[in-house]
């Protein structure tokens, strides 16, 4: 049963490198503030640096088949955390969790009950893809697509 949803998760996300949608159809609700509950979530932006790494984070392949946890986002963030005091550590893991929250407000992770792991939900491995296939798309290329 579970290896048959990572079986799933998995081919779901290398289809999700064949999207016929446009690139703002993908990012664009996420690039823009949501509310939730009452409660206001920032937009995310995808070019800034700690949000382009946070999303480049979503695009690993790895995350398709058993998602992840706060341990795993820290590795990929802030590498270099343990040299840090415990009041550093402190506030790097509240950040993570705020991060954590704001994916799960755009829709981008889902929780996995019972356990502390998150899986990157079907618009959150469309949007990975589109990002990092935009990234690395030479400009002259997106505007000849574009023309």
């Amino acid at each position: 049963m579970i290896s048959n949803q990572a079986n799933e998760r998995y081919a779901h996300s290398i289809s999700a490198l064949h999207a016929k949608e446009t690139l703002d159809d993908i990012v664009g609700s996420s690039c823009k503030p949501h509310t939730e509950n009452g409660r206001r979530y920032r937009a995310l932006n995808p070019w800034q640096t700690e949000d382009h790494k946070l999303l480049t984070f979503l695009g690993k392949g790895e995350l398709a088949v058993n998602g992840f946890r706060n341990r795993d986002l820290r590795a990929w963030l802030y590498p270099t955390v343990e040299t840090l005091g415990l009041d550093q550590q402190s506030r790097r893991t509240g950040q993570r969790t705020r991060r954590i929250r704001l994916l799960r407000a755009h829709g981008l992770v889902r929780k996995v009950t019972g356990v502390n792991r998150y899986v990157v939900t079907s618009k959150g491995r469309r949007f990975a893809v589109a990002l990092l296939g935009a990234s690395v798309l030479p400009v002259e290329r997106v505007m000849e697509m574009a023309s």
